[in-house]
């Protein structure tokens, strides 16, 4: 797995085993003479290669030249392949089918008796495929920072084998820690996005990355970040901290707060005077979930926090 970087960062992921996409079980037709019968089964293969068919047959009866057990196969409603001819005194049929592009696999299985009477039979099939490496995009890995916390987001476009985000500190760029996990999304072709907030920065300038790991355990890390945090002098606790709109701000003096909110994008969604420095905001209900920016005064100095409403 390489993170590489271009306009974006890329994890790629190392070699995946093939895997199960579809399975029937036990399957028959008796004909008349001459007759076919047709099985068709659509299989999404949209995030699969190197496509593998295994199937068992066989015929009750009198096993004849004309008699036949074909396999046919078309890629997203295009031309039917040319039919997989098994003779009679074969089994286990198996067609590879490699470098295959594209989402929807039709297989047809047909099947045709020369007398009145007999029986096909197929067991056991079986569609194995390796999952395709698309790599995972990280679209953008950045953080914002307040006084007291560091905020921070990114996007995937894609995941393969996503098992989770380790995120890591150092005081130095050299040593680093683990100091939270947040899970991913396994796979997926859609757009994610993630945020985490350290509430407990280290004062002055820390280092942050990114540790991705596979469900294999195979790993890689983001590029650094580099965040300076100055303390603010008047101390501000907001608890509880991540929460669900209702919150309580205080500040270490008797001089009343103004207090101030905006959401991600700076809108504001809340001011108010408060003679005390000591204040239970509610707005459980009120505003949406997301990050915000709680920006407030003690007429002293000026102190910014990061809430998250959940």
């Amino acid at each position: 797995m390489k993170w590489i970087l271009t306009s974006i960062f890329i994890m790629l992921f190392g070699l995946i085993k093939s895997e199960t996409i579809y399975t029937e079980g036990y399957n028959s037709v008796t004909n008349s003479g001459g007759a076919w019968n047709e099985t068709d089964i659509p299989i999404d293969i949209s995030l699969h290669t190197a496509i593998t068919i295994d199937v068992d047959y066989g015929e009750i009866g009198d096993a004849e030249k004309f008699d036949k057990f074909e396999i046919h196969y078309r890629i997203d409603a295009g031309a039917w392949s040319k039919p997989v001819k098994i003779k009679n005194d074969q089994t286990d049929a198996s067609l590879s089918l490699t470098g295959l592009e594209g989402d929807l696999l039709e297989i047809k299985i047909r099947m045709v008796n020369d007398d009145n009477g007999e029986t096909w039979w197929y067991d056991n099939l079986v569609v194995t495929g390796t999952p395709i490496s698309l790599p995972v995009e990280l679209i953008y890995f950045e953080h914002i920072k307040d006084d007291t916390n560091v905020v921070f987001n990114w996007m995937t476009g894609s995941e393969i084998n996503n098992h989770c985000f380790i995120i890591e500190r150092s005081p130095d760029g050299i040593i680093f820690e683990p100091i939270d996990t947040i899970i991913g999304n396994g796979n997926t072709t859609s757009e994610s996005y993630y945020t985490y907030v350290d509430y407990s920065p280290i004062d002055g300038v820390s280092y942050y990355r990114l540790k991705q790991i596979d469900y294999d355990g195979q790993f890689e890390y983001s590029m650094t970040k580099i965040v300076d945090i100055e303390k603010d002098s008047v101390v501000v606790k907001i608890f509880p901290n991540p929460n669900n709109g209702s919150f309580n701000i205080r500040v270490g003096d008797n001089n009343g707060i103004i207090v101030v909110m905006y959401n991600s994008i700076g809108d504001e969604v809340f001011t108010k005077i408060f003679e005390t420095d000591d204040v239970y905001i509610d707005l459980m209900g009120k505003i949406p979930k997301g990050i915000y920016y709680v920006i407030g005064t003690n007429k002293k100095e000026l102190f910014r926090k990061t809430i998250v409403i959940q």
